[in-house]
């Protein structure tokens, strides 16, 4: 009997609480000149841009829907391409139709992350990341090899890649997006982190 009740506070509590936990992944402003707002999780892909890039995402959670639209499990969502777009990871979207004869077509409001994004979960842990590889391409750099690979290497020479691997590790993932004919580091590597301890570990490849 106790249990049960335990039980029944617990449901109350949550079912009490989640319109705050939505409320507070969402930015006020960025929230009044949008249709939907979504919770997505981009791992990093994007399709051939021209006027408008897009972005395939996983949907984590509807925040807001008023006119009840239907969303699958994944969604491309567009943005300019001259503009920024989702940034890896977990974020909050807002969005606005893309073409209002073509159902299910969606864009970041405005085209831009500037009026179409916040609260992304993942900035420190890529920030974090971008440290570690800083060094490690820092080290490489100053090897007999930089020269004749085409170095040095800088972070911004890489595109990046992100998997949740479990609940408490995410894996970053560089890719050097000019090609030097190698099959490991530096044209590509690897940084996992505890989300939890901010312990690292790194992949070089072979």
């Amino acid at each position: 009997m106790r249990k049960n009740k335990i039980k029944k506070l617990i449901i109350f509590l949550i079912t009490i609480a989640y319109p705050f936990l939505c409320f507070a992944q969402i930015d006020k402003n960025l929230e009044k000149n949008a249709e939907v707002i979504l919770r997505v999780h981009y791992s990093g892909q994007e399709y051939a841009c021209d006027k408008y890039c897009w972005q395939p995402v996983k949907i984590i959670k509807v925040l807001k829907n008023s006119k009840n639209y239907s969303f699958p499990e994944n969604l491309e969502i567009a943005y300019y391409s001259w503009e920024k777009g989702i940034p890896l990871g977990e974020s909050t979207v807002y969005l606005e139709k893309y073409n209002s004869y073509k159902e299910g077509t969606w864009k970041l409001v405005g085209g831009k992350h500037e009026t179409g994004v916040s609260h992304n979960q993942t900035k420190v842990f890529i920030e974090k990341a971008d440290e570690e590889a800083k060094s490690i391409l820092n080290e490489f750099n100053e090897s007999d090899l930089s020269e004749k690979f085409g170095g040095p290497f800088a972070v911004e020479d890489y595109k990046k890649s992100i998997r949740e691997e479990t609940e408490e590790t995410i894996l970053i993932m560089y890719e050097l997006q000019k090609p030097i004919g190698l099959r490991g580091h530096p044209q590509h590597f690897a940084i996992r982190i505890n989300k939890k301890t901010l312990e690292i570990n790194i992949f070089k490849g072979r």
